[in-house]
């Protein structure tokens, strides 16, 4: 304290009061005219964070829109529809959400709200002029009109994530969110009695409940037919001769068998194989957790059913035997016992 007190009898000595005055008056001016600068420094970064997030918005927009172009295209075959679809979830803004420059205030239960909005806009065309009477078979054949192939398509992509998603989060600590989650979070709640989050309410909305309820049936069909196209050799000219014979019930007590691959496939398609059949499985126990009993199509429940589980033939006992104790052969026999039991 005596330190500054001399230092300002000491400036007054050397310059005299006016001048300390007047050196006073210019210090104040000039903080003012650095917090007048500090704010438009601020609010042109606020414009330009504003002018940012509208253009990543708008950029993403048109991608989707681009992508829904896409997907209702009646000349874009089923598994292309499956790659658009994909990107249209990966799209969506709750994904792209990074909580900085200014998104911040963003609350993203809005994001995630505005995008169930477009997801049901995008969806209802589709739903309303669909026709389920198709068979599952009918995929393979090429008989599903486009409004079947946009529903299968979207039903099978909603898990999927964007990076951008994954790596914010891990920056700003908040949970990865699948779209699929989001529509099971609302459906559980809705069977408990629950009131729902002020963004699910738009899916539970009656038409809307059904539409999302009838594509988690195509979701579980799609992935069971994702499934016998890795495990079985559907290229095989009598597999066709050998699904006829099964579903025209003449397989003399069920002697006709598909036979499955999966012993023939490496380790990635083996583990592809084995999500594939576990996510059926949980589909399907989810439906029957919420009292929605998933139905799948009888001729689909058929060919699995006459899946042949049995080892080689050709190879020796012994062979068969370390066959059989493969980790990953175990895991599959019994999540396909699992499937089969869920399938009834």
């Amino acid at each position: 304290m005596m330190t500054k007190n001399l230092i300002y009898l000491l400036i007054l000595t050397l310059v005299g009061c006016g001048a300390v005055k007047d050196f006073s008056k210019k210090s104040s001016k000039m903080l003012k005219t650095s917090k007048k600068l500090h704010g438009l420094s601020q609010q042109s970064t606020n414009n330009l964070c504003h002018a940012f997030i509208q253009g990543r918005q708008g950029n993403s927009s048109i991608s989707r829109n681009e992508n829904i172009e896409l997907l209702k295209d009646k000349e874009t075959d089923l598994g292309d529809k499956i790659k658009v679809a994909s990107k249209f979830v990966q799209g969506m803004e709750f994904q792209l959400y990074a909580g900085n420059c200014g998104e911040a205030q963003i609350d993203r239960k809005e994001l995630i709200k505005n995008s169930i909005s477009e997801f049901i806009k995008v969806m209802s065309g589709p739903y309303e002029q669909q026709d389920r009477k198709v068979s599952a078979l009918d995929y393979s054949k090429g008989k599903v009109n486009q409004y079947e192939q946009v529903m299968a398509a979207m039903a099978v992509s909603l898990h999927v994530t964007n990076r951008i998603q994954e790596e914010n989060a891990k920056k700003l600590k908040f949970p990865v969110i699948t779209f699929w989650e989001i529509i099971r979070d609302a459906l559980i709640r809705h069977h408990q009695g629950q009131k729902p989050m002020f963004y699910e309410e738009e899916l539970l909305v009656h038409s809307n409940y059904e539409m999302i309820t009838q594509l988690l049936e195509y979701r579980a069909e799609m992935m069971l037919i994702m499934t016998l196209k890795e495990l079985v050799d559907v290229k095989d000219m009598s597999f066709m001769e050998k699904v006829g014979a099964i579903l025209a019930k003449k397989t003399d007590m069920g002697q006709i068998k598909l036979e499955s691959l999966y012993l023939k496939r490496n380790s990635v398609t083996q583990k592809k194989i084995n999500l594939l059949i576990q996510s059926t499985s949980s589909i399907l126990l989810f439906g029957k957790s919420i009292n929605s009993p998933i139905k799948i199509d009888s001729n689909l429940v058929e060919i699995f059913n006459h899946l042949d589980l049995t080892e080689d033939k050709n190879n020796s006992e012994a062979l068969n035997k370390k066959i059989s104790q493969n980790a990953s052969h175990l895991t599959y026999l019994t999540n396909l016992n699992i499937l089969k039991e869920n399938l009834k």
